[in-house]
């Protein structure tokens, strides 16, 4: 009984010995049940599902976070650990209710981070059974819906109608690796309205994870998505073997065309060297952890895209992206040809070398 009224007390419920533990008890539950009725559930069970996981269970009252497999699901209940991505992060349990059904853990919780790869999207949100309309959706994912050439925000509203004062972003500079390993990261949290962005950059927020929040949602999700075609790029220049000199001007040629693409698709007054843009996009061309330079650098080493997609445990993004970005590009006259080689060679089977032997005369 004594670890019991610990346990209360840990949690700042006022313990009384004149009153029933059984009241008390119940008192207890409904305090947590009411406090999670407008906290965060997640929904995913990769790296960057982890990695926020473990960023929420810093702060929050306890989260939920539903995975597709069962076997998952009694893994990190009972080892308190995801047995496929970032394994040495561990849970406390009193802080985290892992669950595989959906239509439960969207009862119960009102902000819902997306964090799956968007070629399950569609498949995930069919296993719904109720409308989905009146919740907080924030989307974790860095990628355009397959099939389609719309961003996650935008299917969400067209296919499921939730309005887009209900529809944020989580957006880096981050690697899910260097959470794990609580290296100093940082969040921009997007929404139109600034009291949801201060919300849940307030639960995002702790030692090694510095936040900020923007209204520009649909420019910093189309900034997360080209960012991973550039990264591609950024790969096969060193799998091809540019050296640093190239790279430099292979990013400042990105980040304009990341700016043209913004300016044309949703102009706003925007700075392109905030972190949510310029910072994103370098330590996901950069860094070794990035997923999408990966699948660049096989491909320039001489892999083609077939085997290199195979061997690739992560799924990268920009693969995906690129085929929705041009057929954006389609309807308005403006000039990326960045985006267009990456393109070409992932998806004409063009060869890279002659690719980017184009492409260096097209930069400056």
């Amino acid at each position: 009984m004594k670890s019991f009224r610990t346990h209360l007390n840990n949690h700042q419920l006022p313990f009384s010995d004149n009153k029933p533990l059984k009241n008390q008890l119940l008192i207890f539950v409904k305090i947590r049940s009411e406090a999670m009725e407008r906290k965060i559930a997640i929904l995913g069970s990769g790296s960057w599902a982890t990695a926020l996981a473990k960023i929420l269970c810093e702060n929050t009252a306890p989260i939920s976070w539903w995975v597709h497999k069962e076997e998952i699901a009694t893994h990190i209940r009972s080892e308190h650990r995801n047995p496929s991505y970032l394994s040495t992060v561990t849970f406390d349990p009193d802080r985290l209710n892992v669950s595989t059904e959906l239509d439960h853990v969207l009862n119960y919780h009102e902000y819902i981070i997306l964090a799956i790869p968007s070629i399950f999207l569609k498949d995930v949100l069919q296993r719904v059974h109720k409308s989905i309309a009146n919740k907080i959706w924030i989307s974790a994912i860095k990628g355009i819906v397959p099939d389609t050439s719309k961003t996650v925000a935008e299917y969400l509203q067209e296919t499921y109608s939730v309005p887009i004062q209900n529809i944020g972003l989580i957006s880096g500079p981050c690697h899910a690796e260097e959470v794990a390993l609580e290296r100093l990261s940082y969040l921009t949290i997007s929404f139109q309205e600034e009291e949801k962005a201060r919300f849940l950059a307030k639960c995002l927020t702790c030692s090694y994870i510095k936040t900020s929040t923007s209204t520009d949602v649909v420019g910093t999700e189309y900034a997360v998505v080209l960012k991973n075609i550039f990264a591609i790029a950024a790969g096969i220049a060193y799998g091809l073997g540019y050296g640093d000199n190239f790279q430099a001007v292979l990013m400042s040629n990105a980040i304009r065309e990341m700016e043209t693409f913004l300016n044309a698709f949703h102009p706003l007054k925007r700075d392109i060297k905030n972190s949510a843009y310029l910072g994103d996009l370098l330590v996901t061309g950069y860094s070794p952890f990035s997923r999408n330079r990966t699948l660049g650098n096989m491909i320039g080493k001489g892999h083609s895209v077939s085997s290199t997609l195979i061997e690739m445990k992560m799924i990268a993004e920009g693969y995906h992206a690129v085929k929705g970005i041009i057929t954006l590009l389609a309807t308005k006259p403006i000039q990326m040809p960045i985006t267009k080689a990456i393109y070409k060679i992932l998806h004409e089977q063009s060869p890279p070398k002659p690719i980017f032997d184009k492409l260096t005369v097209a930069l400056d």
